[in-house]
């Protein structure tokens, strides 16, 4: 113990634990040159078998440290995952008896590491005007707001700081954060995470922005994109699949499965990507790496492994680019497993950007929440065992048979295990998955019969007075019940087979192993557990700290159930996994305030949770000129949306638009029906009248739409809220955007109703503070896809007249660049419209003749 404290660290210890009665304290330690605690501070106090774990304060270098009454000083699962947690952020983890007389290193405490600062100067100066980025790029040019942005990222690597930057379109955001991640990963040796949300962000920064400026500042660094494992296609499934072809694939899925086989022996990465063809997702689930299939050391394929090959390219790198889910699947299963090392998807890392930021609250509810779906369920089963056409079989338990049949029958345990699987895996299955369907189907027609006769897909809220009524306590519930009973009687059964199956092959040594059918298994039943809970938590969770739903569709040829519960509030759990353990984090994205506040996003993303002195917010404003390249148009005399003469007067002003713009549109709903609608109406009428090509999303994949649009100059796109962000189209190809609605979420969506109910309890008023604030980000982003650089010009028409006439409408034209706006009867804007599509055209013949 005098090894790693000081004797005045181990006197205030000693005196705590005895006055807190022997029970558990948790204490945080700071440590000297030679790593030896010097001072602990308590921080919490438990019971005699658990204390809170309070980390937050914890900096590299510290340790942090509690108390075993009990005498034994082994680390339960819990401190175990805790440990990994603040190991990855470089702080220590000891426990000790209650006369601290004995230690456990958990995790060794770090050396104090001495980080060279970045020098902000220097830095500046490569952005300045006839700086290195200014003599080696031809195009380069100089923004103040750019090397502003540099200044602040570079200060928050050197002060451990949380930033927030809302960077306006063409502002360089790129530039001014690798500037600092590259100096910093380079002199620091420390990894940096760059996370998006969009795969055209990441080409954007593997492909042009990173190696353009390591060319630029003749930097030695390596950047690599990162994939979630579920890209990768797997050696041992595959050869699984080629030893028992029959048993295990269908007629369908043959010629598929036969050219990923073909294309797996000559692709160098292994990624679905590089396939010339799309596979069904159901079918990719069968051959790509799962962490919970995935054998590691023990696979006859680990040296070839493809996910190892990209782990390593991974581990070796500077910079890691991943998506917004990547990261926070990393952070999930950081968080649930306690591993760095094994499980974890991304290698170690200390600073993170966050690029497009205002998207994290979505993509860490969908990570830190949970899902279960009536085909998920089913395919799960039907790994397990199926029933063909013509009487055949195939899955796995199918093959772990036909397997034992082949082998010496002597061993009576073979013959144990056979009859198992035939008198009772079998039938069970086969119930099982009647009483899936049938409770699924139920809890389906349960779920539409709230909404009478409503069209399509339905979303139900699990609230706090679900499952009242008479129908769901009589006829669904039980149902539930009975289905979550045998799945999990199912569970039990298959694992213990499992357990029969490893005494076999102790009895059999060597020659004879099971190695593929127990971790197939062994994962379908760690799925199926872990799916009834879900189905649990979904369906009878009572807890106010999660939103729970039910989505039901009845018109397919198959009722489709899913079932979520997802966090009400993310802002605890980034303050806790990642700002408080990552010294350095930087959001950035072009729509972060709401009237040039950062108050909503700080909110509801937890920048507000941080300790006071480390967060910084900055608002750069675009270098565009929307004064004169951009107007916004709002007519004031269509019908409200409740009039059944809005959808006429909707298309009429849209197809006044677009014979002024000469086609070249995105044209925005917030919804596919009246998309459908409008485009149903107008699209033989652009043809017809304008010589105007009509897209409507949908009809092909959105990268395929995309360049049909800047190939087709003059056609116009339908699109809906997938496209309002992400899309980067310069030049003539778009120059006016209509937003038919401004894009308020459904009142009734579930999660929307649930925080809003959320915020009335502590009293504010949700309208305010939580749908105007979050339809003003989305509809700055819907405008921001109309000038995209300094020579594009542009209208933005606006068909919902609320803006105006309404007291929050403010808040949207408040929250945009300065711009000329003109509202009014809709011939007095297409007027206006007219005179502005005429004069910079003019301006552009002009220039053309000039330059000829």
């Amino acid at each position: 113990i005098n090894e790693l404290f000081t004797e005045a660290a181990i006197e205030v210890m000693r005196a705590e634990i005895e006055g807190a009665g022997g029970n558990e304290v948790f204490f945080l330690g700071s440590t000297g040159e030679d790593r030896v605690v010097m001072k602990v501070v308590p921080l919490a106090r438990g019971n005699e078998g658990a204390v809170p774990a309070i980390t937050e304060s914890a900096r590299p270098g510290d340790v942090v440290i509690h108390n075993h009454p009990g005498g034994s000083l082994a680390p339960s699962s819990a401190d175990l995952s805790i440990a990994s947690n603040i190991g990855q952020a470089g702080v220590g983890f000891y426990i000790v008896n209650n006369d601290v007389t004995e230690v456990y290193e958990v995790v060794t405490a770090f050396e104090q590491k001495d980080l060279e600062p970045l020098d902000v100067d220097e830095l500046s100066e490569l952005l300045a005007p006839g700086g290195e980025i200014d003599k080696k790029l031809p195009k380069y040019e100089h923004r103040a707001q750019q090397i502003e942005m540099m200044q602040a990222a570079a200060q928050a690597f050197n002060r451990n700081g949380v930033l927030a930057v809302e960077a306006g379109t063409g502002t360089g955001k790129t530039f001014a954060y690798l500037i600092p991640a590259i100096r910093w990963a380079k002199t620091n040796k420390e990894r940096v995470v760059i996370s998006t949300n969009t795969i055209n962000l990441q080409e954007q920064l593997i492909k042009k922005d990173i190696p353009t400026l390591l060319a630029a500042l003749d930097v030695d660094c390596k950047a690599v994109l990162v994939k979630g494992r579920g890209n990768y296609v797997c050696h041992r499934k595959l050869a699984m699949l080629k030893s028992e072809f029959d048993l295990l694939t269908t007629e369908d899925e043959k010629q598929a499965i036969e050219a990923i086989m073909k294309w797996a022996k000559q692709t160098k990465e292994g990624s679905r990507s590089d396939l010339n063809f799309v596979p069904k997702a159901d079918l990719w689930d069968r051959v790509n790496s799962e962490s919970d299939t995935c054998a590691r050391a023990r696979c006859s394929h680990f040296a070839d492994c493809f996910v190892n090959k990209a782990r390593r390219e991974a581990a070796s790198a500077d910079l890691l680019i991943v998506n917004h889910h990547l990261l926070f699947a990393d952070l999930s299963v950081r968080s649930a497993s306690g591993s760095y090392t094994d499980m974890a998807i991304l290698p170690g890392y200390r600073r993170i950007i966050l690029d497009e930021a205002h998207n994290i609250e979505d993509s860490a509810s969908s990570y830190f929440g949970a899902r279960v779906t009536s085909i998920g369920l089913l395919r799960l089963l039907g790994r397990v065992h199926q029933r063909r056409r013509g009487g055949r079989e195939g899955g796995l338990i199918a093959l772990l048979r036909n397997r034992l049949l082949r082998l010496d029958r002597a061993n009576d345990k073979i013959d144990e295990v056979i009859l198992d699987i035939q008198n009772e895996i079998i039938p069970m299955k086969g119930e099982l998955e009647h009483r899936v369907r049938e409770t699924c189907d139920a809890v389906c027609e349960y779920a539409v019969s709230k909404f009478g006769d409503a069209p399509g897909e339905v979303k139900l809220r699990v609230g706090p007075d679900f499952g009242e009524d008479e129908k769901w306590r009589e006829e669904c519930k039980p149902l539930v019940g009975a289905m979550l009973s045998e799945l999990r009687a199912f569970v039990s059964r298959v694992s213990m087979v499992l357990k029969k199956l490893t005494s076999i092959e102790k009895s059999l040594g060597d020659d004879v192993k099971f190695v593929d059918e127990r971790v197939e298994l062994r994962a379908v039943c760690n799925r199926l557990d872990v799916a009834a809970a879900n189905v649990e938590d979904a369906l009878f969770g009572d807890g106010l700290d999660r939103v729970r739903w039910i989505e039901a569709n009845t018109r397919r040829r198959t009722n489709i159930l899913r079932l979520y519960s997802a966090p009400l509030d993310v802002g605890p759990v980034l303050a806790e996994q990642v700002y408080a353990m990552f010294p350095t984090v930087i959001l950035t994205s072009a729509t972060l305030t709401v009237v040039g506040r950062f108050d909503f996003v700080a909110s509801r993303i937890g920048l507000d949770r941080i300790e006071a002195g480390r967060t910084g917010f900055l608002s750069l404003p675009s270098p565009f000129d929307f004064e004169n390249q951009a107007m916004i148009g709002v007519p004031t005399d269509i019908p409200d949306m409740r009039n059944p003469k809005y959808r006429t007067s909707l298309a009429q002003a849209i197809f006044r638009c677009l014979s002024i713009s000469k086609g070249r549109a995105f044209l925005l709903f917030t919804s596919f029906r009246m998309l459908d609608s409008v485009y149903e109406e107008l699209a033989p009428d652009l043809q017809r009248e304008l010589g105007v090509n009509a897209l409507r999303q949908g009809d092909d994949n959105r990268t395929a739409l995309l360049e049909r649009f800047r190939r087709d100059v003059g056609s116009v796109l339908f699109a809906t809220l997938s496209f309002w962000e992400g899309v980067d189209v310069e030049g003539e190809s778009l120059e006016c955007v209509v937003l038919v609605k401004l894009p308020f979420k459904v009142p009734d969506d579930p999660v929307t109703q649930a925080r809003a109910e959320d915020i009335e309890r502590r009293g504010g008023n949700p309208f305010i503070e939580y749908s105007v604030p979050l339809a003003v980000i989305k509809f700055k982003q819907g405008f921001g896809r109309l000038i995209r650089n300094k020579t594009d010009h542009g209208a933005v028409l606006v068909l919902d007249k609320r803006v105006v006439e309404k007291f929050y409408g403010q808040a949207f034209l408040n929250s945009l660049p300065p711009c000329r706006v003109v509202s009014g009867a809709s011939e007095d804007v297409f007027n206006e419209f007219q005179s502005f599509f005429s004069s910079f055209r003019r301006e552009g013949e002009e220039e053309r003749r000039g330059g000829q």
